[in-house]
């Protein structure tokens, strides 16, 4: 699987800060308490989720807008990519060893179901090759392939109102829309080492010291969790201070008040970036088709 890794960085930069967004009490009196009173209130005031705020949109970009925008965004882009030595620490990956069956790992949420037997359950989008977590539940049941995952009863899922979020695998599927066989393979491909920048940005500084304070948090905590995923290694953050992002803050636009602002984070990390032998032939027989 070749991956994305500015995608799942976007993604779920996206998610945490409207997530974050929604509790103007932890933005207050937990991330922004060391900032005045007056520069937090105003923020909230203009974007917070909740009861507190407008709601004004926060972005997340992978390319500059045409023209400043009267509000704040997040732009993320791809930095670059080198292949790792090859006594880095992570290995061969030609001993990256996986079954073909086995898709992209994805996350959903599911209403929670009940059969005439009481017992409860989910039906996920896709069949699911592996069920990693159930948010909400910390034990359950599947049958590799199948899309119907079991849970412990409880008498007010009967209601139909209860929602879970699962994080499992896709079961791949042929152009037919035949199963593959899970059969264990041994992937090819190269180990690199890649960046993601992530630059906050606004023409405002009170907003930009306070979305930057936001924004620390949830690179912190993404800095674990992308860790999480099973050919991404070792990430590492850095964090550099403010500057006017070109083209916008030139000679004209500083006269007139309307230069940008922004401060970067930088995520570095370690990914396998590999096909299965059978995608790999798949691949192959397309381009002796195509030449």
């Amino acid at each position: 699987m070749i991956s994305y890794v500015d995608q799942q960085v976007a993604d779920s930069l996206d998610s945490l800060l409207k997530a974050t967004l929604s509790d103007s009490y932890i933005i207050k009196e937990d991330i922004l308490k060391d900032l005045p009173t007056s520069i937090v209130d105003s923020f909230i005031h203009e974007y917070a989720l909740d009861s507190n705020g407008k709601g004004i949109n926060i972005p997340v970009v992978f390319t500059k807008p045409g023209q400043p925008l009267s509000s704040p965004y997040i732009l993320v882009q791809f930095v670059g990519s080198s292949e790792a030595p090859e006594d880095s620490p992570l290995g061969l990956v030609e001993g990256n060893i996986s079954s073909q069956a086995e898709g992209d790992v994805v996350k959903e949420a599911a209403t929670i179901s009940v059969d005439s037997n009481n017992k409860a359950y989910i039906i996920l989008s896709n069949s699911a090759y592996e069920v990693f977590s159930i948010k909400e539940i910390s034990s359950f049941t599947f049958t590799k392939g199948d899309n119907k995952v079991y849970i412990p009863y409880i008498s007010s899922y009967s209601s139909g109102t209860h929602k879970v979020h699962v994080t499992y695998s896709k079961y791949r599927v042929d152009s037919s829309g035949k199963n593959f066989d899970d059969l264990k393979v041994s992937n090819f491909g190269i180990n690199t080492i890649e960046g993601v920048s992530i630059d906050v940005c606004s023409t405002n500084m009170d907003v930009l010291r306070c979305l930057f304070g936001l924004m620390y948090v949830i690179t912190v905590y993404l800095r674990t969790t992308i860790a999480n995923n099973y050919n991404v290694y070792s990430p590492q953050l850095t964090v550099e201070g403010t500057d006017l992002l070109d083209p916008y803050s030139d000679e004209q636009n500083s006269v007139s008040g309307q230069q940008l602002f922004s401060r970067r984070f930088k995520l570095t990390y370690k990914v396998t970036q590999a096909v299965s032998p059978k995608a790999g032939e798949d691949i192959k027989n397309i381009f002796l088709d195509k030449g």
